[in-house]
C-alpha cells in the first residue's frame, strides 16, 4: 500500500507541474466553435474569462495562430480553441485579428482550483501519516486526493489539455465508487458489518473501461467523437455511481431498522452528511447536464460541497466522535426556513435592481443569500457562546457561579458548610448586603448567613408571610417544606438598591432547586447519623456494639477534625482581628487628646476585648486541646478545672489517685477520649445538676487499668428512665457511652431523684502510646 501511494504522490507532482506550466504559458479562453456550411462559426464563449470586447456569437473564424481553423489542434479535439495566441476572425466581410497574449494568465478559478487541490492533497497526505494504522483512513485519503487532483486539472482541462479532460472525466466517476469502498470498509471497522465486496470489483472494473475509451483523448480523429458522448455520460455514470451508494445504504438501512445500536448512529450520520455533501452538486449540475446540456448552477460553486462528506468523515476517524445527526438536520432545516423570506425578498430586490439578469443568475444569487444567512445563523449559538462573556457579561458572571454552586453542593455534608461554599457566591454575583438559609423544625430554627444579614431578626421572621420585600426588607424564596423541616433562602436589598431582574430571578429558580436536593441529603444524613448514634450507644452487649465500631471511630474522628478546624478558624481570623482592633484603639487613646470620659471609655472597651480574647482562647482550648500532647491528660484537665473554677456555681475539685503515670502511657485517642467525657460531664452538671460539690477523680490501677469517677450532690434523676444528658456538644449521655464502648472499656451509673449522681468508667487495661 505504502508503494502504491509513493506513486499516486509522484505522479500528483507530475501532474501539478504540468498544470503549473499550462497555467504560465496560456490564459483561459472558453470560446466553443460549431462547423458550418461556410466553416467555423462562435457558438459561445464565456465573457467570464476574456477580458476583450471583440468576440461575438456567430463571428467567423479563418485562422488560429495562422493555422486554418479546421486543422487546429484543440478545434479538432474539442471543437474549441485553446492554447493560442491570437485568431482571425471575419464579420459583415471584414477581417479582425484577436490577439489574446495580453489576456491573465491566471484567473481566479485557477487560483481557487489551486487552493482546494493543495488542500485535498494536504489533508489526505495527513491522514496516511496520522492515521496509517485504519484501513478506511487510507481509503479516505484516497478519496481526499482524487478531490485534489479533480481541481487542479481542472485548470488544465479549461485550457484543453487532453491529460486535465481525461483525469476529470476518470477522477468524477472514481469518487462515488471510493465513496462505496470506503462505506464499506468503515462500517466494518466501526459497525462490525461484514459487507461484501464483490461488486467493487466490478465498478471498480467499469472506471477501469471507461478511462480505457478515454484514451481515444490522446488520438486526434477519435478525440471530439469520444468526448462529445462522454461528456453527456460522464455526469450520468457519476449520478448511477451516487445512486448505487445509496442502495446500498437502504439495504444495510432495512437490515438494522429495529436496532437501537451503534451501527443505527453510523448511518444516521452517513445519511446525514451525504444529502448535505452531495445534493446541490446532483440536482443543481450534474442533473442538469444530463438532461439539458448545461447546469442549472456552475459545477464551480456546487462541487465544493462535496468536500464536506469526506471532512466529516476525517473529523470522525481522528476524534471517534459523532456528531447528533438528527440535531443538525433539525437545526439546519429549521435555520433555512428562517432564512428563506429574507433570502427571497433580497433577491426581489436584486432582480428590480437589475432587470436584465438571467433567471439563472438570480437563481444562484438566491441560493448564495441562503446558504449565507442559514449559515451565519446556525453559527449564532456558536458565537453566542463564546463572545457571551463580552456580550452578555450579567448572564455570563450568573452561569459561572452556578457552576461553581453546583459542584461545590455536591460536596456538602453539613448544614454548616453552605455559608462558605454557597452563600457568600450569591452575595457576591447578586450585589445584596446579604443572605440566609433558615432551616426551621418544630422544635428549633438554625441559620446561616453571610454579609451583613442579621440572624436573630430571620429566627423571628416568618418567611411565608414577609414575601414582599418592600415590607420586610427582604427577598424569601422557599427552598422545601414537608412534615419535618421547612427551609428559606432569603436575601437582602442589592447595594444598588434596585429590583432584582428577570434573569436574576430565573438564577436563583436554578439555585433554589440545587438547594432543595443539597438540603434533603444534609438532612438525611443527620437522621442516619443520629439512628446510628442512637443504636450503638443503646445495645445492651458490648460485644454487638462493637459490630459498628467502625462507625463509632469514623464519627468521632469526623467531630475532632471540625472542632480543630473552627478552633483554628477562631485564632486565626477572629482573635486576631480582635488583636488588631485593640492596637488600633489603644493608638487611638495614645495619639489624640481625648476629653477624661472618652478615653475612659475607650479604655474600657480595650479592657473588654481582652476579656473577650480570653474566653475566645479558653474556647479555643476546649475545642482543640493541644495540650494533651504536649503535657498529657492529667495537667490538660487540672488546667482545664482551672480554667472552668470561677464559672462554677458549686465546689468543683480534681482528684488523682493510685498509679497516675498510667494516662501518661495512654495513646492520644484515649486521652482524647477521657478528656471529652470530663467536658461533657462537667457542662452536664454546670447546667442540671444544681450541685453544691463535683468532684472528678483519675486513677491508675496496679494491674494496668485505669478510671474515671465523677460524683456530685445535685438532684439527680431516676436512672431507669430513658433520658438523655443533654451536654455542652449537645449529644447526650449515648455519646458518653459510646466513648467508652470505643475504648473498650465499662461505665456504671449509680443516681436517683434527689441523691446526686455518680458515674465511673472503667478501663481494664489501658492502650499504650505508640512509636
Amino acid at each position: 500500500m505504502r508503494r502504491f501511494f509513493r506513486f499516486l504522490l509522484i505522479g500528483y507532482a507530475l501532474l501539478q507541474i504540468w498544470a503549473f506550466y499550462l497555467m504560465l504559458s496560456y490564459p483561459v479562453l472558453g470560446i466553443y466553435l460549431q462547423e458550418n456550411s461556410d466553416g467555423w462559426t462562435i457558438s459561445s464563449y464565456n465573457p467570464r474569462m476574456l477580458s476583450v470586447d471583440k468576440i461575438r456569437e456567430g463571428d467567423k473564424v479563418l485562422e488560429v495562430d495562422g493555422v486554418p481553423t479546421g486543422e487546429y489542434d484543440s478545434v479538432i479535439r474539442w471543437r474549441t480553441i485553446d492554447q493560442a495566441d491570437s485568431i482571425l476572425l471575419e464579420r459583415d466581410g471584414e477581417k479582425i485579428r484577436v490577439d489574446f497574449r495580453d489576456e491573465p494568465r491566471l484567473t481566479f478559478d485557477d487560483n481557487f482550483n489551486f487552493a482546494i487541490s493543495l488542500a485535498g492533497f494536504s489533508i489526505g497526505f495527513t491522514i496516511l501519516q496520522k492515521l496509517s494504522h485504519s484501513r478506511s483512513a487510507q481509503i479516505l485519503a484516497l478519496v481526499f486526493l482524487n478531490i485534489g487532483l479533480e481541481f487542479m486539472n481542472l485548470s488544465s482541462s479549461n485550457r484543453g489539455d487532453a491529460i486535465g479532460k481525461y483525469m476529470v472525466g476518470i477522477g468524477l466517476i472514481l469518487l462515488p465508487v471510493l465513496f462505496m469502498h470506503f462505506l464499506i470498509v468503515f462500517l466494518k471497522e466501526k459497525g462490525d458489518l461484514p459487507l461484501s465486496r464483490r461488486y467493487l470489483y466490478a465498478l471498480y472494473g467499469a472506471v477501469a473501461l471507461v478511462g480505457l475509451v478515454q484514451t481515444a483523448f490522446f488520438i486526434e480523429p477519435w478525440a471530439n467523437y469520444v468526448h462529445r458522448y462522454t461528456s453527456q455520460l460522464l455526469p450520468i455514470l457519476f449520478i448511477v455511481g451516487i445512486l448505487l451508494v445509496l442502495i446500498k445504504l437502504v439495504m444495510i438501512q432495512i437490515r438494522h431498522y429495529n436496532r437501537k445500536s451503534y451501527v443505527t448512529t453510523f448511518l444516521k450520520f452517513i445519511w446525514g452528511s451525504m444529502l448535505i455533501s452531495f445534493s446541490p452538486f446532483v440536482l443543481l449540475s450534474m442533473l442538469p447536464i444530463a438532461l439539458f446540456e448545461r447546469p442549472w448552477i456552475d459545477t464551480f460553486y456546487t462541487s465544493l460541497n462535496m468536500l464536506l462528506f469526506p471532512l466529516s468523515f476525517t473529523y470522525l476517524l481522528a476524534t471517534k466522535k459523532l456528531y447528533d445527526i438528527d440535531m443538525v438536520v433539525r437545526r439546519v432545516l429549521f435555520v433555512l426556513s428562517i432564512a428563506l423570506i429574507p433570502s427571497a425578498a433580497l433577491t426581489a430586490v436584486i432582480g428590480v435592481l437589475l432587470p436584465e439578469a438571467a433567471v439563472s443568475r438570480l437563481l444562484l444569487v438566491f441560493v448564495l443569500i441562503l446558504i449565507t444567512l442559514s449559515f451565519m445563523l446556525y453559527s449564532l449559538e456558536y458565537f453566542t457562546v463564546k463572545l457571551e462573556r463580552f456580550m452578555f457579561p450579567r448572564k455570563y458572571a450568573l452561569s459561572q457561579t452556578l457552576k461553581k454552586i453546583a459542584g461545590n453542593l455536591g460536596s456538602i455534608s453539613s448544614f454548616r458548610e453552605m455559608e462558605d461554599l454557597v452563600l457568600v457566591d450569591i452575595v457576591r454575583t447578586l450585589e445584596v448586603y446579604g443572605a440566609a438559609i433558615v432551616l426551621r423544625s418544630p422544635d428549633s430554627v438554625e441559620v446561616i448567613s453571610s454579609g451583613t444579614i442579621d440572624p436573630d431578626e430571620l429566627k423571628r421572621l416568618d418567611p411565608k408571610i414577609q414575601r414582599d420585600q418592600d415590607r420586610s426588607g427582604y427577598t424569601c424564596l422557599e427552598i422545601q417544606s414537608n412534615e419535618e423541616y421547612e427551609s428559606f433562602l432569603i436575601l437582602t436589598r442589592k447595594r444598588s438598591e434596585t429590583q432584582i431582574g428577570r434573569e436574576e430571578t430565573q438564577w436563583l429558580s436554578l439555585i433554589v432547586s440545587y438547594l432543595s436536593v443539597s438540603l434533603e441529603n444534609v438532612h438525611l444524613i443527620r437522621k442516619l447519623i443520629g439512628k446510628l448514634e442512637h443504636l450503638a450507644a443503646k445495645l445492651p452487649d458490648e460485644n454487638d456494639a462493637g459490630d459498628i465500631a467502625w462507625f463509632r471511630k469514623l464519627m468521632f474522628e469526623l467531630q475532632e477534625e471540625e472542632r480543630v478546624r473552627i478552633a483554628t478558624d477562631l485564632h486565626d481570623t477572629t482573635m486576631q482581628d480582635l488583636f488588631f482592633l485593640k492596637r488600633k484603639l489603644t493608638s487611638v487613646i495614645a495619639n489624640n487628646a481625648l476629653v477624661p470620659s472618652a478615653a475612659h471609655s475607650l479604655e474600657a472597651i480595650a479592657d473588654y476585648i481582652d476579656i473577650i480574647n480570653m474566653n475566645l482562647r479558653q474556647t479555643c482550648f476546649e475545642l482543640n486541646p493541644h495540650l494533651l500532647a504536649e503535657l498529657g491528660l492529667i495537667s490538660t484537665v487540672r488546667k482545664l478545672m482551672d480554667l472552668e473554677q470561677g464559672r462554677c456555681d458549686f465546689e468543683l475539685r480534681f482528684e488523682t489517685a493510685g498509679r497516675v503515670e498510667m494516662f501518661d502511657r495512654l495513646d492520644l485517642d484515649m486521652q482524647r477520649h477521657l478528656f471529652r467525657i470530663v467536658q461533657e460531664l462537667l457542662n452536664n452538671a454546670k447546667k442540671h445538676s444544681k450541685a453544691s460539690r463535683v468532684l472528678f477523680l483519675l486513677s491508675g490501677e496496679a494491674n494496668g487499668g485505669v478510671q474515671l469517677i465523677y460524683e456530685d450532690d445535685g438532684v439527680g434523676f431516676a436512672s431507669d428512665r430513658d433520658r438523655e444528658l443533654e451536654i455542652g456538644s449537645g449529644t447526650g449521655l449515648d455519646q458518653i457511652k459510646g466513648r467508652v464502648l470505643a475504648m473498650n472499656g465499662r461505665y456504671e451509673l449509680e443516681t436517683s431523684e434527689g441523691n446526686g449522681v455518680r458515674f465511673t468508667v472503667k478501663l481494664p487495661e489501658a492502650r499504650r502510646k505508640t512509636a
